[in-house]
């Protein structure tokens, strides 16, 4: 279950006993601060089955996230039982950038920048970008339909009136509930 309000990964892991003595679950050890991990009860008896709650936080981007979870039990032989979770993340949008690398820059001179919008999920989207700072533009100017799975490239111009580093703002919008 993806909560993508809260960017919250939620899972519920089946936890059998399948020897012949109450299996007890003593801790329960995360690998870092954006997992959390429960059990339902800290005792199994044989033959039964309890539930692990996980609930992982997930970054921003696009990519595989991997997770351990350390289950220790008063079982003789294997007391640190770890477990391996492995999410593959695939956001309705995605941005190539979180950032417009502009070429050389020269005051007075056009710079130019890209930046590529990826739609991921089953249907399209349409995609609108503003300029917020004074003096950039963009291309395409209207906004525009992207087919499932497709992408689209903006290109944004700039003319910078003073030497040294700069910075530009932009809105991005879609039609993307959430985004």
């Amino acid at each position: 279950y993806n909560n993508e309000a809260k960017n919250v990964l939620k899972a519920d892991i089946d936890v059998s006993n399948i020897g012949d003595s109450v299996l007890i679950i003593t801790s329960i050890r995360v690998q870092c601060g954006c997992t959390v991990a429960s059990m339902d009860a800290d005792t199994i008896p044989p033959g039964e089955t309890r539930k692990l709650q996980l609930e992982v936080t997930l970054f921003q981007g696009n990519g595989t996230l991997e997770k351990y979870v350390t289950v220790f039990t008063n079982e003789p032989n294997a007391r640190a039982h770890a477990l391996h979770f492995k999410v593959d993340i695939q956001r309705a949008l995605q941005l190539g950038s979180g950032f417009l690398a502009f070429n050389t820059t020269t005051v007075g001179t056009p710079t130019v920048a890209q930046l590529t919008v990826f739609v991921n999920q089953l249907q399209g989207a349409t995609i609108g970008v503003t300029p917020v700072t004074k003096g950039l533009s963009v291309m395409p100017k209207n906004k525009v339909k992207i087919e499932a799975k497709g992408s689209v490239d903006f290109f944004f111009s700039y003319i910078p009136t003073v030497a040294g580093t700069f910075s530009v703002n932009l809105e991005l919008n879609s039609d993307v509930p959430g985004y």
